[in-house]
């Protein structure tokens, strides 16, 4: 089962439009076959367990895109194993996808993005398990980043 909210071919740009509240939204993700795969299962819990540089981290805010048009004023949580990484890597990943399509604004003082139609992002790292307090309210829609 392919996302509706997604078209997407494997290897290929998409032109997809999608409308939100500011008005078209072109997303032109480029994902290999396995990020494909994993994206558009039809599963309520993914994985994508590759080794390094196959792309996970890649696919994370696309996953997020993804989730965010299914759940337009959701909250997401993402994690990331250590605050270095979540500094070093996840959130400069998740600023490129999400700033380059201007969907939201992220607020360093609480971690948070919050995108234009109200959905929340909270970052946490796991090393620091008070960081994942507060965010009960997730219905189950997370993307946890591995190294």
């Amino acid at each position: 089962m392919r996302s509706k909210y997604l078209r997407l071919k494997p290897g290929r740009k998409t032109g997809k439009e999608h409308e939100v509240a500011t008005g078209p939204l072109k997303l032109a993700p480029q994902l290999h076959p396995g990020q494909y795969a994993v994206l558009t299962a039809p599963q309520r819990i993914k994985a994508f367990i590759a080794g390094t540089g196959a792309g996970k981290t890649y696919l994370g805010p696309w996953f997020l895109i993804d989730q965010w048009l299914r759940y337009p004023q959701g909250n997401f949580l993402v994690v990331s194993p250590s605050y270095p990484m979540f500094t070093r890597v996840v959130l400069p990943a998740v600023k490129k996808v999400l700033d380059s399509y201007k969907l939201g604004q992220y607020f360093a003082a609480n971690k948070v993005y919050k995108f234009g139609t109200g959905a929340i992002v909270y970052f946490g790292s796991a090393d620091n398990p008070y960081s994942l307090e507060g965010t009960c309210r997730l219905d189950g829609r997370g993307w946890f980043n591995a190294t």
